[in-house]
């Protein structure tokens, strides 16, 4: 994963380029001017060759698994049978509970519908946010 300094339009735009089309995604948008990148490593590490010779700013993310990018869908199964497993339901909120602003979704989201349920996590996981 690679965190560099732009905005989620031109993060896009990168992405869509045809030397990293179908390689890289635009995972997390941290803030109006910082995107984290993911995806195949050796396409990674060609934007990140090129931003270096552009002299703008970036910085690698040393993880094992880019979390937020299609990487995550090879575990998607077992941890949506887990989720399954542990049995978790969702409290209804009373008049006084905060509203859910989804990052998956970008969206407030209300609690009692399936937004929230299983697939919503599985979303999160594999979709930038």
């Amino acid at each position: 994963m690679l965190a560099i300094t732009t905005t989620a339009e031109c993060a896009s735009e990168l992405c869509a380029d045809r030397q990293f089309a179908g390689r890289i995604v635009v995972a997390p948008v941290n803030s109006r001017n910082s995107v984290t990148i993911a995806d195949e490593e050796k396409a990674v590490s060609d934007l990140e060759l090129i931003l270096d010779n552009e002299d703008k700013s970036h910085r690698r993310l040393h993880v094992d698994k880019a979390y937020h990018s299609p990487q995550m869908q090879a575990c998607v199964e077992s941890y949506m049978a887990l989720l399954e497993h542990c049995g978790i339901t969702l409290q209804m909120p009373g008049s006084q509970q905060p509203i859910w602003f989804s990052s998956a979704y970008d969206k407030p989201v209300e609690p009692h519908t399936m937004a929230l349920h299983g697939t919503y996590w599985a979303d999160n996981m594999i979709q930038p946010v």
